[in-house]
């Protein structure tokens, strides 16, 4: 069987069309997965101060870790607590982590924070939650 140059055109063409379909999706969900990693680590944290709290009386401040918001950039970077993650005994569940995460705390509260710029563009998504409220991004739709 022969198989003739318009053959092998419409083979390539029709990979070429499915590599332009596919790879927006696997870029997306890839996206969408950061983004899902950061608000539960949001709520994972929401969850221990909850219970630090119910436990000792008191909320814990968190500095940033495992870097500053400002300085998040898409790459994921090997966990390192700030003091107030050791307290609360809280570390991700994966090594590495492409957000930054803190606790702003107070007598009567808590505000845990996470922030991602998971495609590197400098907008930041961020995530916020409370001992009232469960994570959730406060940042509009489409920034990661």
């Amino acid at each position: 069987m022969n198989i003739g140059r318009n053959e092998i055109l419409v083979g390539v063409a029709i990979l070429v069309v499915a590599v332009l379909i596919v790879v927006p999706i696997f870029v997306s969900g890839s996206k969408s997965g950061a983004l899902d990693e950061i608000r539960d680590n949001v709520e994972a944290i929401r969850q221990a101060e909850i219970q630090y709290q119910e436990a000792f009386g008191v909320y814990v401040s968190a500095d940033a870790a495992p870097r500053p918001a400002h300085a998040v950039n898409g790459e994921a970077v090997a966990w390192a607590p700030s003091e107030g993650f050791r307290r609360l005994s809280w570390a991700p569940e994966t090594e590495a982590v492409v957000g930054s995460y803190q606790i702003q705390a107070d007598k009567t509260g808590f505000k845990v924070i996470g922030t991602s710029d998971v495609d590197g563009d400098g907008q930041r998504a961020i995530f916020e939650a409370t001992a009232d409220e469960p994570a959730h991004q406060v940042t509009g739709s489409g920034i990661y």
